[in-house]
């Protein structure tokens, strides 16, 4: 999305206070998403945890048991990973005319 930074820049501020490590991945945007569970569940898919995934956009999880192919998610993603950039306070640092932008984008973004 164009303005996806701006819109979130509130919310990774504060996941960043909060401890959270927060790293984008520089070769191309990335859109699935992936959550294991005690190295044995796996989630994996194009749906969000919101309202809107559930309810509106046609979005799919595939769920999985099974340790071996939970290690081999968590192999998958740390390659990924070695493929992010860290976010840092400096990089999250916006100027006025992107912030007003962020601004606009909360009124427009449960549109999209």
């Amino acid at each position: 999305m164009p303005f996806a930074k701006e819109i979130m820049q509130g919310t990774l501020r504060r996941m960043m206070d909060a401890g959270v490590e927060l790293y984008e991945f520089q070769p191309t945007m990335l859109h699935g998403k992936l959550v294991t569970i005690d190295d044995h569940v796996v989630i994996a898919g194009s749906g969000n945890l919101d309202p809107r995934s559930f309810f509106i956009n046609d979005e799919n999880n595939l769920h999985v048991l099974s340790p071996a192919f939970a290690r081999e998610q968590r192999q998958m993603f740390q390659r990924d990973l070695a493929r992010s950039k860290r976010l840092t306070e400096e990089t999250l640092r916006i100027s006025l005319g992107r912030r007003f932008r962020g601004l606009w984008g909360h009124f427009v973004v449960g549109l999209l």
